[in-house]
């Protein structure tokens, strides 16, 4: 490429467009090769890739954003700069490109990965760093396919029994969440009846209260109502309250000095569970994917 561009570098000194097909196919030509573009512009090799980066640097360009930047699509990376000639019909075209929206063709589409088991290892490592639950399991599937040298569909069979028997005992483990959040949505759904509405309201205090009745002018509209019944309904709604924030409060000061809620301690036992059912796999890779996985087993 580096060649081609000192043939022809005499007919394009004037046509900054291809000079920068020519950078653009050199960065190309560093990437694909796997070198790194700064240990290249600091070698003496004399080599085409070598004088591509001394190209790139002499651009001032370093990379592929950059080139972006410039008005450039990928597609261009890899052109051959334009005949004698055919200068004016380039430029057009390359006009034509930067001012268009990219839209991917269909041989672009069949090249595109729709399965997390058809990625690569940097991929995968990457995603599941960033919490992607999925590319966790697909970890651990390669894990069990290192280790007991089987294929990818016999290691994703180990890995879906190793995902159930994370969830064993977990509906008890659980029970508490189920419990609070059904205790919880009643308490709140009912909490507006018990305030608000007339009827709800003399009910409830003549079966538990027992407070003063109100008078006949007292109860016209429905904020009058809510005034009156805020008179036992204030403790403890407001007492509830300050509870939950306490108990909101102490969780959060249980994690900054390193101690685990409930939720933690169960998710951390259960890991560590898993680890002695199955030694033969990467502690680190299960106890990942044991903690982040779910309490409860979800249909997909």
């Amino acid at each position: 490429v580096c060649e081609h561009w000192q043939q022809q570098q005499h007919n394009h000194n004037n046509n900054h467009s291809s000079q920068l097909i020519i950078i653009m196919q050199a960065f190309r030509a560093v990437r694909v090769s796997g070198l790194r573009l700064t240990n290249l512009l600091n070698s003496n090799i004399q080599s085409p890739i070598s004088k591509g980066c001394r190209v790139i640097k002499l651009a001032n360009i370093s990379t592929v954003s950059t080139l972006r930047f410039k008005g450039f699509k990928d597609s261009h990376i890899g052109q051959l700069p334009p005949k004698q000639g055919e200068n004016k019909a380039f430029t057009s075209s390359t006009t034509q490109h930067t001012n268009a929206a990219y839209h991917p063709s269909a041989e672009d589409a069949k090249k595109f990965v729709f399965d997390y088991a058809h990625l690569p290892h940097d991929v995968i490592l990457n995603a599941a760093l960033n919490g992607n639950q999925e590319a966790r399991e697909e970890i651990l599937v390669r894990n069990i396919m290192q280790v007991d040298a089987i294929s990818w569909d016999e290691a994703n069979v180990i890995k879906e029994e190793i995902k159930i028997e994370n969830q064993a005992y977990m509906w008890l483990g659980a029970l508490p969440y189920k419990v609070g959040l059904l205790t919880l949505v009643t308490a709140g759904v009912c909490s507006f009846p018990l305030v608000f509405h007339m009827d709800t309201v003399l009910a409830f205090n003549d079966a538990f209260v027992t407070f003063a009745p109100a008078e006949d002018d007292e109860l016209d509209t429905w904020l009058e109502v809510g005034a009156y019944s805020w008179n036992w309904m204030e403790p403890p709604l407001g007492q509830m309250s300050f509870f939950i924030l306490c108990m909101q409060l102490a969780s959060n000061m249980m994690k900054t000095i390193g101690l685990q809620p409930y939720g933690g301690m169960l998710r951390t036992a259960r890991a560590r569970r898993l680890c002695r059912l199955y030694p033969r796999y990467n502690e680190r890779i299960l106890m990942d994917f044991a903690k982040h996985d779910d309490l409860t087993l979800r249909r997909r």
